[in-house]
């Protein structure tokens, strides 16, 4: 197995070190911008965890927590017993976003896991063109889903993972669903603690509403059908620190989303006796999105281990947004 895949690794680490920016730059510069909003059920976009975003989301070479349901299946493979987390996000425009996960350790080296997430409005009036304010009556947004997670570790360095999520998205008596699915790989290069993690989330077919709808001229109409927002993750992590009770954790990852342009995090943690930790982080090409911040606390009670964590992100002209994550494991 080491054989066959150093060669693999050596190129990716090229690619994570500089070789995918500076492509980037020549190739996807010109035409990322050109593919903006031709995606559907973009909830899928907003990241988990305020671990994970306050290391400026690079976190797939990280995902050893039960938030990997989100950044790589493969991650589940490096938790050690079960693990329940939750997560709650305020969003600009009054949006509010919640995740719930959960992973069960079934041997050495099968992991499972569920996972589930809405996001939704306060209600909204229906506008039309005779009632520009409104008509009386109120609608509600909401995307759900759900998903099953399977992360197997095939050696003692090599890991990987498979997710089965359907969504949902409801706006009035519009409905889209359907299925989308992850896949992820996890591979400890045995230098230190050096991780390389690819992985590729929400990738499925063409998704449009259920029926017709008849616009002004009188003519019933289907829908046209959108992609949904896959993304492939090239990430990286490892102890750059370890002195006492005195660890920093750094972590670097490459996004490739099919409807904008490639985009690139950077992330840091600092962790004292593995109880208080401090978190920083940055995004490139994020658009409004740019550094991170972020703490965390971690004790024992009663036998479970608990973890408490929040995170701040600026977004430049929007809304700031925080993030708050609860974790109990077992």
């Amino acid at each position: 197995m080491d054989g066959i895949l150093r060669p693999q690794l050596l190129a990716l680490a090229m690619l994570l070190a500089g070789g995918a920016p500076l492509m980037a730059q020549e190739l996807v510069h010109n035409f990322g911008e050109e593919r903006a909003a031709t995606t559907v059920l973009n909830f899928l976009k907003i990241g988990v965890g305020a671990r994970a975003e306050g290391m400026g989301q690079a976190f797939a070479g990280v995902a050893n927590d039960a938030t990997a349901l989100y950044w790589n299946p493969a991650g589940l493979s490096l938790l050690e017993g079960n693990q329940v987390a939750m997560n709650h996000l305020e969003w600009p425009a009054e949006i509010s976003y919640t995740w719930l996960g959960g992973v069960r350790q079934l041997s050495p080296t099968l992991h499972v896991g569920l996972a589930y997430g809405q996001l939704s409005t306060e209600a909204m009036p229906v506008t039309t063109e005779e009632h520009p304010d409104g008509d009386g009556r109120t609608f509600y947004f909401t995307d759900q889903f759900v998903q099953a997670t399977g992360a197997l570790r095939l050696t003692n360095q090599f890991s990987c993972g498979l997710t089965a999520r359907y969504v949902r998205e409801d706006i009035m008596d519009v409905t889209m669903s359907g299925v989308l699915l992850d896949l992820g790989t996890f591979y400890r290069t045995g230098w230190r603690d050096l991780s390389v993690a690819v992985a590729l989330v929400n990738f499925g077919g063409q998704f449009a509403p259920k029926g017709s709808w008849i616009p002004a001229d009188g003519r019933e109409r289907g829908w046209e059908d959108f992609s949904a927002p896959t993304v492939f993750r090239l990430g990286s992590a490892a102890h750059v620190l370890q002195a006492g009770d005195h660890q920093v954790l750094a972590s670097a990852q490459i996004n490739h989303p099919v409807d904008n342009l490639e985009s690139y995090d950077l992330g840091a943690e600092y962790a004292w006796r593995e109880t208080a930790f401090l978190r920083a982080g940055w995004k490139f090409n994020g658009g409004e999105e740019s550094w991170t911040a972020g703490a965390g606390l971690s004790f024992e009670r009663h036998g479970v281990g608990v973890r408490l964590d929040i995170s701040y992100s600026d977004f430049g002209l929007l809304d700031n947004s925080r993030r708050l994550s609860t974790q109990f494991d077992w």
